[in-house]
């Protein structure tokens, strides 16, 4: 009868790593990028970016995109947490880009907001109670005319069943 041996390193070092692979290496290998668009996906897990990627990059500006994300999950709703967000601020608001905020599977539903500059900066946005498809959608206009230096956004995605 073969059995199956697990041994350990005795350096305490080795034992540390090891542990925190078992636990970190299923969380770190999931997540995916989710690049804002026209369009929509399901899923959640991942991180949603704005069109300049990862890494801080600036996005493009001169961009409008409408971008729905929706749970895998029936019953739940989306969440979205904002770990960065820096959008152009013009001294003329109209002229300012922004990040809409819709609860719900297109821009016709409720607004959770209108944001610019560093407003969403640490920020959770989850959609409510009453809203039935647990999608939220993103509205992005960046003016033409700004100065295509700010890093935008990267917001961890996620999902939670609503009380």
């Amino acid at each position: 009868m073969n059995k199956f041996i697990l041994t350990f390193s005795k350096s305490p070092s080795f034992r540390l790593i090891t542990v925190f692979l078992m636990i970190a290496l299923p969380f770190i290998s999931l997540a995916q990028d989710v690049v804002i668009t026209d369009g929509s996906v399901i899923t959640c897990d991942g991180v949603f970016i704005d069109d300049g990627g990862t890494g801080g990059l600036p996005y493009t500006p001169g961009n409008d995109y409408t971008f729905t994300i929706c749970p895998d999950n029936p019953g739940d709703v989306i969440q979205v947490s904002f770990v960065a967000f820096a959008l152009y601020t013009s001294p003329n608001p109209n002229n300012s880009d922004r990040l809409f905020i819709f609860d719900g599977d297109d821009a016709t539903a409720t607004g959770l907001g209108s944001y610019t500059g560093n407003s969403l900066q640490g920020l959770p946005v989850t959609g409510t109670i009453n809203n039935t498809s647990g999608c939220l959608t993103f509205v992005f206009d960046s003016n033409p005319n700004g100065p295509g230096t700010f890093p935008g956004w990267e917001a961890i995605i996620s999902c939670t069943t609503p009380c």
